[in-house]
């Protein structure tokens, strides 16, 4: 029995997110790399809002892209988070990157999404565990 977990999250938390700051910010949920293109489009997936609250798959991959500094000095920069069902866990941060950013960290991003983490299987299993319990009229209280 294969079982989908599903957490909802708050991108607010991600940096820049969902302030007035008029430079650029947006998530991205990663399904996947094309290591023949050198910029943005290189990474693959579903856009995120990245202002609120959304609904993602545990396991599940978020790139976050904003922009830092003033609007004359703005540098990239990047995030990697992974789905977990406490939430989210900052997987690696990029700071300060060229104009080029995505080839910055494109192909590194590409290997950490090759392979699950065992924390996700870890997470995976035990967040079954909870679903079939509940199935079976059990309470799980969270602490």
């Amino acid at each position: 029995m294969n079982i989908i977990s599903k957490v909802i999250i708050n991108t607010k938390k991600f940096p820049n997110s969902g302030h007035s700051n008029p430079l650029k910010n947006w998530s991205k949920r990663l399904d996947g790399v094309d290591q023949s293109k050198s910029n943005g489009y290189a990474f693959e997936g579903l856009w995120v809002a990245s202002d609120g609250l959304v609904e993602l798959e545990v396991g599940s991959w978020v790139l976050h892209y904003w922009d830092g500094g003033s609007r004359s000095r703005h540098s990239p920069n990047v995030a990697l988070y992974q789905i977990t069902i406490d939430g989210f866990v900052e997987i690696k941060r990029w700071t300060n990157l060229p104009q080029q950013w995505a080839l910055s960290c494109r192909d590194e991003i590409a290997n950490l999404i090759a392979e699950p983490l065992i924390v996700d299987e870890i997470n995976e299993e035990i967040s079954n565990a909870i679903i079939l319990l509940e199935q079976n009229g059990y309470q799980i209280i969270k602490l």
